[in-house]
């Protein structure tokens, strides 16, 4: 599977026209994971290319990389994701 994640939306609909375009190559699917409390994003991320969408809360308000890692490291392991698309944000580096 490949996974697609971006704080930026904009960003991670670009991420996913890639994403899809590798997936498809791959015969794999394209998992999106959206780190935050609005579910009605999910829609939009399959629009754009996402086959399935992961909805996390994360444990606090603030950024904390830590725990963003955590919730990324779960969704790789539960998914048995083979590639990552992050993109390149002040919190994505």
């Amino acid at each position: 599977m490949v996974l697609v994640y971006s704080e930026r939306n904009e960003l991670a609909y670009e991420l996913l026209c890639k994403g899809r375009e590798l997936a498809d190559k791959l015969d794999k699917k394209v998992v999106s994971l959206v780190i935050g409390e609005d579910k009605s994003i999910a829609d939009d991320m399959i629009a754009h290319g996402a086959d399935t969408v992961v909805v996390a809360k994360p444990p606090v308000s603030d950024f904390k990389a830590e725990e963003y890692a955590d919730i990324l490291k779960q969704v790789v392991d539960e998914k048995m994701i083979e590639n990552i698309l992050i993109g390149s944000s002040k919190n994505g580096r």
